[in-house]
């Protein structure tokens, strides 16, 4: 796992720590990765369900002789999808 040093405002880190004394995370790092796998997931779904980037995908596909259907649906989270990247 890699380290990724960050830069929060006092103000985010009083938010985290309030999770932390509501039970919700064990620690700031837990808190943070789970609220970025989410944010990353939701930035990932937003782009594979947006008409533009659908229209232009179905526009290549059509270049290519590619007629069916197009059905964006992801198999794998955001953050799998980054990993297999990085390999």
């Amino acid at each position: 796992m890699a380290v990724v040093p960050i830069r929060l405002t006092e103000e985010q880190v009083r938010k985290i720590n309030l999770l932390i004394k509501l039970g919700i995370y064990s620690n700031r790092s837990e808190a943070i990765k789970s609220m970025l796998e989410r944010s990353m997931d939701s930035e990932v779904q937003g782009y594979l369900t947006n008409a533009k980037v659908q229209k232009a995908v179905r526009t290549l596909l059509v270049h290519k002789g590619i007629q069916d259907p197009l059905v964006l649906t992801p198999k794998k989270t955001a953050v799998e999808l980054i990993a297999e990247g990085r390999q």
